[in-house]
Order: structure tokens, then sequence, then C-alpha cells
């Protein structure tokens, strides 16, 4: 089995699992047009490692961060070029330069998934029975552990456009719920939606969209908690058989990062379900994708 494939399916199964603008390029080929719009966390040219590429939004190449991380499980945004990468025990710091070093100043308490970065720069982190925050430099603010194991946390989003806390997936029912840092509880917003959800997203609007790394099932739940399944992705055509990311893509549009039998690609998707295919990567394993 391909090295890669064999880690990512190490780092699923060993569990209940499973913007800014960049600088124009004047530097470019001119057969390469356009701002860096997404990053992809991608396996090495090697197939022995991950390292991130910048894409444009028709999916050319932008730039390459040569990282070679031996593990991944999901990245973010940092700004200014760097970004932040799980590798399932800790957090590293990627710079521009493909450099890495350990992000979280102490061990992390639980198993690191996905991540959310507030607006305020601090970084919210979905692991199982604990969530913890950081601040920019890696150092602990909160940490809050799910008491009982009621809820099982896979991945983190910004709060709705009305207040309240970051959002978390539970894959457990499966719940979306704000944190309340404060008095550490949580607030659910929906429960019992689609199946084992896993990958959580946000539009513009406050709407999210959760989906399940194994299926190919979308749902989208609003910021009052109605949640409704939407078209399955696999109706387009593509042989698409989970869904890895959800970022926002304009005011009520995600881009959605699937995974399929023939290699990754990317669709846009908005409310009611409609769904456009905008890049394909055949032959690809792109693990997680963010806009920025």
């Amino acid at each position: 089995m391909n090295p890669i494939v064999r880690s990512a399916l190490v780092l699923a199964t060993g569990t209940v699992l499973a913007v800014g603008c960049a600088p124009a390029r004047p530097d470019l080929p001119p057969n390469i047009l356009g701002q860096a719009e997404l990053a992809i966390l991608t396996s090495s040219d090697d197939g022995y490692g991950w390292d991130i590429e910048l894409l444009d939004i028709s999916g050319n190449v932008i730039d390459r961060l040569d990282a070679n991380l031996p593990e991944a499980v999901s990245l973010t945004p940092q700004g200014d070029g760097v970004f932040l990468v799980s590798d399932g025990s800790d957090i590293l710091r990627v710079t521009p330069d493909g450099n890495s070093e350990r992000f979280n100043q102490e061990p992390m308490p639980s198993v690191v998934y996905r991540m959310n970065i507030t607006d305020d720069d601090e970084v919210t982190i979905a692991e199982e029975y604990d969530v913890t925050k950081l601040d920019e430099e890696g150092n602990l603010l909160e940490h809050t552990v799910v008491p009982g194991n009621e809820f099982c946390w896979m991945d983190a989003a910004p709060g709705t456009v009305s207040g309240g806390g970051d959002a978390l997936l539970d894959v457990f029912g499966p719940t979306l719920a704000t944190w309340n840092e404060d008095d550490d509880s949580f607030d659910i917003v929906a429960a019992n939606f689609g199946e084992g959800a896993s990958v959580l997203g946000r539009d513009n609007l406050g709407n999210y969209f959760a989906g399940n790394t194994w299926d190919s099932e979308l749902t989208r739940v609003s910021p009052s908690g109605q949640s409704a399944r939407l078209s399955s992705l696999a109706d387009l055509g593509l042989d698409i058989y989970g869904i890895s990311a959800i970022e926002p893509a304009g005011a009520s549009d995600v881009l959605v990062l699937y995974a399929g039998e023939s290699g990754s690609g990317i669709v846009r998707v908005d409310t009611a379900g409609n769904a456009q295919p905008l890049v394909e990567g055949p032959g690809k394993i792109w693990l997680d994708m963010v806009t920025y």
C-alpha cells in the first residue's frame, strides 16, 4: 500500500471517525494567472510525506511549501505565509520556506484533529474529549475536558455571525455546539443530523455545513439549528467517497474538498445544495484545504 494512504488510514481508523488575499506574484510564468486562493495539504512528490500547495481558484499551482511532514491531519493559515498543521499529536508551524517546528509550547492533552483560528488569532483545537485554545504563540489559554465523554469533537469553526463561542462538531449524533469558555460548557445548536459527520465548515452568512470523511453526504445547519440534507455530491457523477474539508466561498457558498477513487477534487456548493465542480486532482491525495 502507498505509505501516504497507509498513514491516512492509520490516523482515521484510530478514532471514532475517522481571508485576506495573497499578494500578486509578478514572477509567475505567463500560463499561471491570478492570486493564491487555496492552500492544500497534499502528499509529497516522493509519496513519503506531506507538503502544502498553494492554488488559485482555477487549480493553477502558485507555490509549494516543501515541508515533507511525516504525518499530517489538518492545516489552517496563521498569516504571512505561515500555516499550522496538526500531525495528530502536536501542531506544527510551517514557514514559507517549508521549515517546521512545534507550535504548542506544552504537550497537547489529547489527539489533535482540526483547528480554527479566531479573529483575535487564537487557535481552538478539537481533540476528541478535550478542547484546547492556544494564543498566537502557542501558549495555553483554555482547556476543557468533556464530562463523561459526552461529546467527541472532530472539528472547529467560527461561531455564528450573531455571536457565541467557537463552534465544534461532535461525531456522536452528530452534534453541533458552541463552546462557552467561561464555564467550560457547550451549548447545543443542532443534534442528530447526518451520520458520522466529522468535517465542519461555515459560509459567511452563518450557515454550517457538515460532512463525513467516509461518505459523500453533506448537511446544512442554519444558525438557528435547522438542519437539511443536501443532495449527495456523488449525484454529480464524480467518484466521491468522502469529504475532507469545507471552506467559505462568498456569502452563501462553500468549497468542498472531496476524496475519490481516482484522486481528489473541489466543488462549489450553495445553500440549496447545488454543486459545481471546480478543480480536479487526478491521482492526488489532498487531506485538507483552507481558503485565505
